[in-house]
C-alpha cells in the first residue's frame, strides 16, 4: 500500500523527512486509492487450467510483469509443475474447487468438502501458493460463512465494473471475455478498462480457453497480446493485480491509519497502521 504527504510511503513504515522536506507537503495525508497512486485496478482472471493458459497466455502477460490469477480445478488434471513455475514468477494459483459444481446446488457439507480439499490440493503441490481466493463453478455463490471459514474473498460473473470499494468481498463481480462474453476483441477490452477509470474503479475479466484449446469461451490470444500492448503503453492510468492482492489492498487501505509520533525542527516521523 502507498500513502502520501502528497508523497509516497510503504505501509507499515516509519517516514523520517527533513525539515525542507516537510515544507514542501501539505496535509492531509493520502492513502492512495490503487496501488502506485494509480487510477484504476485490473485483474485477470484464467479459470478452468484450460491447455493453453500457461504456455500460451501466461508469456503475454510476463512479456510486462502483469501478474494473473489462475482459478484451478482440482480434479480437471492441472499441469502442476507449470502453476509452480507461474506462481514463482508471482501469478496467484487458487480455488475453483475439486469438481466444478455450482455450489448453490450442494449441502453444507458438500460444500465444504469442495472448498477444503481444493484449497489443501492446490497448497500441497504449490507450495508458494496461499490459496486464499475462489471462484465459484458457473458463478453460482455457495453457504457463505462456509466460504468465508477458508477464503477472504470470492468471485462471480455479474459483468460490472466494481467501485473502490465493493459492497461484498464474496459477491465480487468479473467480465466475462471470449466468444460467449461481450468482451471479445483488444478494443473490448480496452473500452472496458477504460470505464474502470472513468469510475476509479475495478476491473475484473474472466477468461477460461485460449485460441483452440477446447476450453470454454475461448478467447483470441492475438486480441489478448493487443490488448495488453494497450495497458503497457498506459501503465500509467492502471495497476494490475492479482485477485487476492486487490483484495488485500483495498482492505488495507480502508483500515489504514497514520499517525505523528516525532514533530520537530529536523525531522518528522509517521507510523502506519493497517
Amino acid at each position: 500500500m502507498l500513502v502520501s504527504l502528497r508523497t509516497a510511503l510503504a505501509l507499515g513504515a516509519v517516514l523520517s523527512l527533513p525539515a525542507a522536506l516537510r515544507a514542501q507537503t501539505t496535509s492531509p495525508y493520502e492513502v492512495a486509492t490503487w496501488r502506485g497512486f494509480k487510477t484504476a485496478a485490473v485483474t485477470y482472471t484464467l479459470d478452468d487450467n484450460t491447455g493453453n493458459q500457461l504456455p500460451v497466455a501466461i508469456p503475454l502477460f510476463d512479456q510486462y510483469g502483469f501478474k494473473t490469477t489462475l482459478f484451478t480445478v482440482t480434479n480437471w488434471g492441472p499441469n502442476y509443475a507449470g502453476l509452480r513455475t507461474a506462481s514463482a514468477n508471482g501469478h496467484e494459483v487458487t480455488s475453483h474447487t475439486v469438481t466444478h459444481p455450482s455450489l448453490g446446488t450442494l449441502t453444507v457439507a458438500q460444500q465444504v468438502a469442495e472448498l477444503q480439499n481444493s484449497q489443501a490440493t492446490i497448497k500441497a503441490n504449490v507450495p508458494t501458493a496461499r490459496c486464499e481466493t475462489v471462484a465459484y463453478p458457473n458463478c453460482s455463490l455457495g453457504d457463505v460463512p462456509t466460504i468465508q471459514a477458508s477464503y477472504i474473498a470470492g468471485r462471480i460473473c455479474s459483468g460490472q465494473i466494481m467501485p473502490a470499494t465493493p459492497p461484498d468481498f464474496y459477491n465480487l463481480s468479473s467480465i466475462i471475455t471470449g466468444t460467449t462474453g461481450s468482451v471479445q476483441t483488444a478494443a473490448d477490452f480496452n473500452a472496458r478498462v477504460a470505464a474502470a477509470k472513468t469510475a476509479k474503479g475495478w476491473c475484473v475479466f474472466l477468461t477460461h480457453g485460449i485460441n483452440g484449446d477446447g476450453g470454454y469461451s475461448p478467447t483470441q490470444s492475438t486480441e489478448l497480446a493487443a490488448h495488453l500492448a494497450y495497458m503497457n503503453t498506459n501503465s500509467a492510468d492502471f495497476w494490475v493485480g492479482t485477485f487476492a492482492d486487490v483484495v488485500k489492498y483495498i482492505k488495507e487501505r480502508n483500515a489504514a491509519t497514520l499517525t505523528e509520533t516525532t514533530i520537530s525542527a529536523t525531522q518528522l516521523n509517521l507510523t502506519v497502521a493497517d
